[in-house]
């Protein structure tokens, strides 16, 4: 749901669109239009999942139901670590 709200979103608002294209070429990380634009329009799709998967998790995290959808793996040499740093 968030990719499509975002590709519409990327459809509409022509100004933001046409910055970003040129802030990535300007930049020099791309010189094709074309390949500038997928790179724009992928990065407006991962910023508003990030934003919309932000919001979402203040429901989770705010009771001690968290742990019913976050899994932490934490290798034993890190975990180690972690737990004596000295």
């Amino acid at each position: 749901m968030a990719r499509a709200a975002a590709t519409l979103w990327w459809w509409v608002d022509a100004r933001r669109r046409k910055v970003a294209v040129a802030n990535i070429l300007r930049s020099g990380v791309e010189t094709d239009p074309a390949k500038a634009r997928a790179i724009a329009k992928t990065s407006i799709q991962t910023f508003s999942i990030l934003v919309l998967e932000s919001l979402k998790s203040s429901n989770i995290l705010e009771d001690d139901t968290w742990r019913d959808f976050i899994t932490l793996k934490i290798e034993p040499d890190v975990m180690e670590v972690l737990q004596n740093p000295d």
